[in-house]
């Protein structure tokens, strides 16, 4: 669970640990899944993403880990050679134009 990752960063501060109790409360299986002390990160997937311009876009997402707590750096990229990745140049040729 990211969140018993997340919860361990800050500590089990009392905002933490009150919202850990209500998600106990309201379901068994959340309940049953902290209790098994499972950590799991954020691996990176896959995300569709809308632009208005180049449309759908399969991109790969990844998560970095901060130092801080709480600090998340999320990465998407489309794979090289692929049409989402075409589709997110075209976007940043004009920029370069305007350089």
């Amino acid at each position: 669970m990211d969140l018993r990752a997340a919860a361990a960063q800050r500590g089990y501060d009392a905002t933490t640990a009150r919202l850990v109790g209500e998600l106990r409360a309201a379901s068994a299986e959340f309940a049953r899944l902290w209790d098994a002390h499972h950590v799991f990160q954020l691996r990176p997937g896959f995300e569709l993403l809308q632009h208005p311009r180049a449309g759908a876009l399969p991109l790969e997402c990844g998560v970095l880990q901060g130092r801080a707590p709480g600090q998340r750096l999320i990465l998407f990229r489309a794979a090289p050679g692929t049409p989402a990745g075409r589709r997110l140049a075209t976007l940043v040729q004009p920029a370069a134009a305007d350089s």
